[in-house]
């Protein structure tokens, strides 16, 4: 294979890729996330009961609408109004992302 192919190989793939990962962090696919979490959520059959939350961000640096996403998890977090008792992020990759979900779940309490 010549290395014009191999690059024109790899260009199409990238292409396909970054199309996949356009579409699936558009904003429809993760603006509404906590409606269909609260609308999963199992009734508990006692008193005791645990609420977890755990969500990846998709905080790869790469990602579109990275800080649109963060902003809108973190005020949804803030607003927690004794929704989640332990909430957990995953690739959650840059400081001022985590330290932004750090302040968020603190002033939820």
């Amino acid at each position: 294979m010549s290395v014009a192919l191999i690059r024109e190989v790899f260009a199409v793939i990238f292409e396909v890729l970054t199309r996949m990962l356009r579409d699936l962090m558009s904003p429809p696919h993760w603006a509404h996330w906590s409606q269909k979490a609260n609308s999963d959520t199992v009734k508990p059959s006692s008193e005791t009961r645990l609420r977890i939350l755990s969500l990846n961000i998709w905080g790869l640096p790469i990602a579109p609408h990275l800080d649109h996403r963060v902003d809108a998890i973190a005020e949804r977090l803030a607003s927690n109004t004794d929704e989640w008792d332990i909430v957990a992020f995953q690739e959650a990759w840059f400081h001022h992302e985590r330290e932004k979900l750090r302040i968020a779940g603190q002033s939820a309490g």
